[in-house]
């Protein structure tokens, strides 16, 4: 009966370290997405820019305004206008600029200038074409595949063939 316990054990360790890489890899989204997505409505998804990067918190709305904790623990007040609140992946979403301190689209980019997407259009041009290496990978994995499976058709011939004739002079 200890066998399965170990069995369990070890299968819950392995579930929560995958978890713990996973939110650590989605900077926090994943625990803050679960907490709004079974809150039912309780809780909302926010997505706070800061100046140093992003980070994902969930908080609660009340008032017309949205309350959630920050990075450095306080507890902040954001307030809301109609159509601030979005639907992501099912759950109430908000992007919140924390540089200009104010409720965004996240959809809109409003700080770009031509030069800028000129200058983005003519990288893209010049790049270099990244398919014929993937073809080369390919290839080669292709290749490496064939003489695999040509040496085992090859050692499975060759111990038949030893079966046979160990076989048939008993």
């Amino acid at each position: 009966m200890g066998d399965i316990w170990y069995f369990i054990l070890s299968y819950m360790i392995i579930i929560a370290l995958g978890f713990f890489i996973i939110n650590f890899m989605t900077k926090g989204f994943l625990i803050h997405y679960l907490r709004a997505k079974l809150s039912r409505g309780k809780y909302v998804l926010i997505q706070v820019q800061e100046v140093n990067g992003e980070s994902y918190t969930s908080g609660q709305i009340r008032d017309n305004s949205v309350q959630f904790k920050g990075r450095d623990g306080r507890k902040r007040v954001q307030p809301l206008k109609v159509g601030d609140v979005r639907r992501l992946m099912n759950v109430d979403y908000i992007y919140l600029d924390l540089t200009q301190n104010q409720i965004k689209d996240p959809r809109i980019v409003n700080n770009m200038d031509s030069g800028d997407i000129e200058n983005l259009i003519n990288k893209a041009l010049m790049a270099p074409k990244l398919g014929d290496t993937k073809e080369k990978l390919e290839f080669g994995i292709m290749v490496l595949v064939l003489i695999i499976t040509a040496v085992n058709a090859y050692l499975s011939w060759m111990i038949l063939q030893a079966v046979q004739n160990g076989v048939g002079k008993i």
